[in-house]
């Protein structure tokens, strides 16, 4: 009689164990891709009219830089090679991040909440060049206001400002047509 109830006791438990597992079990996988994108949520073109040479003059409109991406991200800022020829032809303008001379341009970016007066850019730190630069990558950080371009929140805005440093003296008075490319990065 004892070894009948051994074997109906198991065979209860084993039943038992059965009924509440569940089997087969499934788990979910989400994934979202990284979208690193910029754009320019204001007008994308500023003119500084004529400006006298040897003179410094800087952006009174700024543009409105938006992560249009999913994540958070930093920009790239660069000027476009082939923008610092005359529009109409007859020469160009050689971009520089040191004070112009003969025929020499510089043009300067700051990220700020407002227009900031020609004093505020560095000039170490804010010239931009051909080479792409990404803003607050170093300490002191370049293009830096009192807006950071370094880790900027999806759908946030950042403003754009420009300074522009004439040639010190020139015989090419055709208009230039300065191109920044800005590159959204992780």
């Amino acid at each position: 009689m004892k070894s009948k109830f051994i074997i109906a006791l198991g065979g209860s438990l084993f039943l038992a164990g059965m009924a509440r597992a569940a089997n087969p079990e499934a788990v979910e996988v989400w994934v979202m891709l990284q979208n690193l994108s910029v754009t320019i949520a204001s007008a994308t073109s500023y003119d500084y009219n004529t400006v006298s040479t040897g003179t410094s003059t800087a952006q009174t409109v700024g543009f409105q830089v938006t992560n249009s991406g999913n994540v958070a991200e930093k920009y790239q800022l660069r000027v476009l090679p082939a923008s610092t020829a005359l529009v109409g032809g007859g020469g160009a303008w050689t971009l520089v991040s040191g004070v112009p001379a003969v025929d020499q341009c510089r043009l300067s970016a700051l990220f700020n909440s407002v227009a900031p007066a020609v004093g505020t850019f560095d000039l170490t730190w804010d010239p931009l060049t051909l080479v792409a630069v990404t803003a607050g990558a170093i300490d002191p950080a370049p293009f830096i206001g009192d807006q950071n371009a370094n880790g900027v929140a999806a759908a946030a805005n950042r403003n754009l400002w420009t300074r522009f440093d004439a040639p010190a003296s020139t015989a090419q008075f055709g208009k230039v047509n300065l191109k920044i490319e800005i590159t959204a990065i992780p």
